[in-house]
Order: C-alpha cells, then sequence, then structure tokens
C-alpha cells in the first residue's frame, strides 16, 4: 500500500474543502431560488417629452409635438419653453436636462428653482462643454415648470433635447445604463495602455521602441476621451475647465500621436507624403484654434476639419501597413485592413450625421473600438518580430563572446571585460587572476589524436568549474591556456582553488587521458585597464615558474 506524504494529504484536503464549498454553494443555490429577486437599477426613468409649449415674439402659446425641437429665441439669444405640473402626477421627481453649450435656469410658478451659468472665462472660450442637470420639481404643489436656455453658441440657441423624469436614482441609473459601455471602453483603453507602457518601458525594455510608445499614449488619449463622451466623468469630477479639456484638446493630441505613429513606419522620414500629412495636421489644429480665440467660429463648429484629418490619418495607415508591413498570417492582415476600413467608415457616418447624437455616438463608439482591433493588432505582430529580431541578437552575441568546445566566453570576452573597464571612485574592488596552462597538450594530440585532445581540453575545463564554482569567471584565451577572474578571495581561497583542480583533474572519468596543469595567479586592485594585463602577466609568470617546478620535480 502506497504511503501517504504531506504532499498527498495537502491535495486530498484541498480536493475535500473545494467539494464541501460546492455542495453548500448547491444547496444555497437550489434552496434560495424562490425567494423574490432584488435590482440595483431601479425602474428606469420615463420620458417626459410631449406636453411643452412656448411663446412666440406675438406671446401667442405654441404646442411643441414633441422634443427634441428647436424653438425660436428673443433677442437677447434666450429660449424658453413651459410645462403643466400637476400635483397628482408627481412626487419627490426629478427631471434631466441636458444643456449643449448653454446656461440654464428653471422656474416653478416664476419661482427660480434651478441655475445653472456656464463659465465666462476666458471670454472667447464660447464651447465649455454640455453637461446633464438634475433639477428637482417642487412636490405637492400644482404649477407651471419653465426651462430656460440661452446659448453660448449660435448652433444650439434655442434647441431642446430629450427630456427624462423619475426619481434621483432612477434618472442617475438611467444615464449609467446608457453610458455604461462607452465609459467602459474609455477605461479599457486607459488601462490597457499604462500595462503596454509599464511592460515594454520596465520589462521588456530591450524591445522597446517609439512605434509601441506613441500606440500606448494613443491608447491612454482614446480612453480618455471616450470616458469624457460617456458624460460620466461629471459624478467624479466638478472641474469644468479640464471636462472642456477632455472633451476637445484629447482630439488634436490624438490627431498628433496618429502622425507620429504613422511616421515611425516610414523608413523615409523626408518622404513628401509625409510632410504633406505633417502641414495638414499642423493647419487644422491651428486654424481650429485661431477660430476659436478671435470668435470667428466656436470649437464646436469647426470639429470637421479634426474629424477630416483623422479619416485621412487613418486611410495613411491603412495604405501605409498593408505596403510596408509584412504580417504572420494573411488572415491576420484582412482582419486589419477590415476592421480600420469600418473604423474610416464610421469616422464618416458621424461626421456627415449631425443632428442624431446617439446614432452617431454609437458609430463613433464603434469606430474606436475597430481602431482599438486594428491597431492594436499590428503592434502585436510588429512586437513579435521586434522580440524574435532581438532575441536573435542576443543568441549572436553570446555565441560571439562563447568558447563553443568548452562553454566558458573565449579571448573576445576577456578583453572586451577590459575594454569596458571603469573604475570605482569611492571603493576598489579587489581580484585574484588565475592563469592556468594545460601540460603537453601537443603530445597528447599527436599521441591519440585531436578528437581525444579536444576531449582532454573538456575535461580539463569541466575540473576547472568545479573547481572554481561561483567564486569567478573562466576564460579561454588560447588553446590550452585558461584565465579565471576571482572577486574578493583570500589567499585561503586561491590554494583552495588550485588544490580543488588538481583533484578533479587526478580523479577525472571523462577521458582515458592523464593531464596536468600549470597554474599562477596574482592578486590586484584595478584602478585602470592596463592593471588586467599588469595581473595578467604576473599570474603567467607565476604559472610557468610552477611549470618549472613540476618538471624538476618529475626529473
Amino acid at each position: 500500500m502506497k504511503k501517504l506524504n504531506f504532499a498527498s494529504i495537502t491535495k486530498y484536503i484541498i480536493l475535500f474543502l473545494i467539494a464541501l464549498l460546492l455542495t453548500v454553494t448547491a444547496i444555497v443555490f437550489l434552496e434560495g431560488r424562490k425567494s423574490k429577486n432584488i435590482s440595483l437599477w431601479i425602474t428606469p426613468a420615463s420620458y417626459f417629452n410631449e406636453g411643452w409649449y412656448y411663446f412666440d415674439s406675438n406671446s401667442r402659446r405654441q404646442e411643441i409635438d414633441s422634443l427634441p425641437a428647436r424653438i425660436p429665441t428673443d433677442k437677447f439669444g434666450t429660449a424658453r419653453i413651459y410645462h403643466k405640473i400637476v400635483r397628482s402626477s408627481h412626487h419627490c421627481m426629478y427631471i434631466d436636462y441636458y444643456a449643449h453649450h448653454q446656461a440654464v435656469k428653471a422656474f416653478f410658478n416664476d419661482e427660480l428653482i434651478f441655475e445653472y451659468k456656464a463659465p465666462t472665462k476666458p471670454e472667447w472660450l464660447k464651447s465649455y462643454r454640455s453637461f446633464h442637470n438634475l433639477i428637482a420639481i417642487p412636490h405637492n404643489r400644482d404649477g407651471i415648470l419653465c426651462i430656460e436656455t440661452k446659448a453660448s453658441i449660435s448652433s444650439t440657441a434655442g434647441e431642446f433635447g430629450q427630456i427624462r423624469i423619475g426619481t434621483r436614482d432612477e434618472l442617475l441609473n438611467r444615464l449609467v445604463t446608457d453610458r455604461l459601455p462607452q465609459f467602459l471602453l474609455g477605461a479599457v483603453l486607459i488601462v490597457f495602455g499604462f500595462i503596454l507602457f509599464i511592460i515594454t518601458a520596465f520589462y521588456l525594455r530591450v524591445a522597446f521602441d517609439r512605434t509601441i510608445l506613441y500606440f500606448t499614449l494613443l491608447l491612454i488619449f482614446l480612453g480618455v476621451w471616450q470616458t469624457e463622451e460617456s458624460r460620466l466623468l461629471q459624478f467624479f469630477i466638478g472641474f469644468q475647465a479640464l471636462h472642456w479639456f477632455f472633451e476637445y484638446m484629447m482630439q488634436p493630441f490624438i490627431l498628433i500621436l496618429s502622425f507620429l505613429f504613422i511616421k515611425e513606419l516610414f523608413i523615409n522620414k523626408k518622404h513628401p507624403s509625409l510632410i504633406t500629412l505633417f502641414i495638414c495636421i499642423v493647419l487644422s489644429i491651428l486654424s481650429q484654434l485661431l477660430l476659436q480665440v478671435t470668435g470667428i467660429a466656436q470649437m464646436t463648429s469647426t470639429l470637421f476639419m479634426i474629424n477630416a484629418m483623422f479619416i485621412i490619418v487613418f486611410a495613411y495607415i491603412l495604405v501605409l501597413i498593408n505596403l510596408n508591413f509584412e504580417f504572420a498570417r494573411k488572415s491576420v492582415k484582412i482582419i486589419f485592413s477590415i476592421s480600420i476600413a469600418l473604423c474610416i467608415v464610421s469616422f464618416l457616418v458621424s461626421s456627415v450625421i449631425k443632428h442624431h447624437k446617439n446614432f452617431t455616438d454609437t458609430i463613433l463608439y464603434l469606430g474606436i473600438v475597430f481602431l482599438f482591433i486594428s491597431i492594436s493588432i499590428f503592434v502585436i505582430q510588429k512586437t513579435q518580430k521586434q522580440f524574435n529580431a532581438v532575441r536573435s541578437a542576443e543568441i549572436y552575441k553570446k555565441l560571439a563572446f562563447l568558447d563553443i568546445a568548452t562553454g566558458v566566453s573565449n579571448q573576445t570576452a576577456w578583453y572586451t571585460l577590459i575594454e569596458n573597464f571603469s573604475a570605482d571612485e569611492i571603493k576598489l574592488d579587489k581580484y585574484c587572476l588565475f592563469m592556468f596552462d594545460m601540460n603537453n597538450l601537443k603530445i597528447i594530440n599527436d599521441q591519440y589524436g585531436h578528437l581525444e585532445g579536444d576531449k582532454a581540453i573538456h575535461s580539463f575545463c569541466e575540473c576547472l568549474k568545479r573547481a572554481v564554482g561561483k567564486s569567478g569567471d573562466i576564460y579561454r584565451v588560447g588553446g590550452d591556456e585558461f584565465i579565471c577572474l576571482c572577486k574578493d578571495i583570500d589567499y585561503t581561497r586561491a590554494t583552495q582553488i588550485t588544490n580543488m583542480f588538481e583533484y578533479y583533474a587526478k580523479n577525472q572519468t571523462e577521458t582515458k587521458i592523464h593531464f596536468t596543469a600549470a597554474h599562477g595567479y596574482a592578486f590586484f586592485s584595478p584602478v585602470s585597464k592596463a592593471d588586467f594585463l599588469k595581473a595578467q602577466s604576473e599570474a603567467d609568470k607565476a604559472m610557468y615558474e610552477n611549470k618549472n617546478l613540476s618538471k624538476q620535480g618529475r626529473n
């Protein structure tokens, strides 16, 4: 019968605990299936789009069929819509009004119950973002609700979007439900970008290049833009200027990073098409900023320039990568091309269709997804090729400094070590340099053949490795000459190394040939490269003295 050990007992106990936990879980699930379900998401808020009206310039009441709608404004650019509120129709209700570059006031029976005023500094900045406003309706009172808006830009004057009504929780939950996918997309892009940056910057530093750097930054900026577009950042950040930056300034930055990404793909950095693309990007960004600052046209009405450049840039990426990059598989190349083509179509559609915001937001959201998929495919393929190249380079580097016959470092590695030496200004390290020379290698080759001679050399080196252990590094600097460089050892350890080598050489069984070696060593604390060569010379001299003493002993 097999005896149980600790590992087996542990395994059986863990399996028993897992089975026990699954059994208890199954019982709870079966017994609890009849219990009443709970839901985090309360009944969704309902639309409040009918029953609104306004007064025209002749003070005549005009009914609004349904929101969204646009109504005339007065000479001050102000627009007002009204709705009759009946006491029995609500209790502790709120309405969600989305201010699209508008200052908002809400009145109930001519009493001001809510006010949002867009910032006025700097004065030239009219498009200061759009926000959801939750307006509490006074309960237990009948009356007339009035929503007054004053647009900061002409394109939104008299514009009223859809309005929802419900409790505060219902409105917030509906807002989160509608915008959560876009927020999660942005969060995923940000997290993925940071993870990729950390991996390439710290863990895979050798393979890190600017293409991946720009890609990671592009992901982070796209993520920030998408989280802002979801409008959910309003729950966490109240600083309106920062919202404006995330909404409008992210896009030019994304455009710049896209260009830098393309630039890294070009072998010829001064290619005419690349220069033309750069000029167009710079002009579109400068024109947009100039029109905004001067007040000629607001940021919202000039976004088409940025969107047009996005389409051109993505088309560049599609053509350039297909022409200049070899994918691992044809199917991967097809998926990449389709994804980025769909991204271009998405941006084109969202730029053309302006009056259905929910639809265009969805299309733009899909475009970002397609862009993420396509560029991720490219970067993964490029990174794989780069890692393979780095791995090959490391192998070649090892081979350049390796003595194939013995597995220790070669003469090139020894002189490279000396060439790269720099003295420690605070503390000088103490070294011991050994020279080992195999006796009578020529006689062994002549008598037994070079194959047996190679075995003897290999066995010689194995004995030296065992004697030195982790105390130092071994270099083969000649046919039968080896250098061993040890750091921070004393005379006792040095003598022990030579004695252990002689013991291992005497008792080796790899070859039938009995071999011996002469050896010598020198202690030194290098302050320059020349000190290594001087120590080598001293150890070499001591080695030949040892060789002569051995010959005299045999005689």
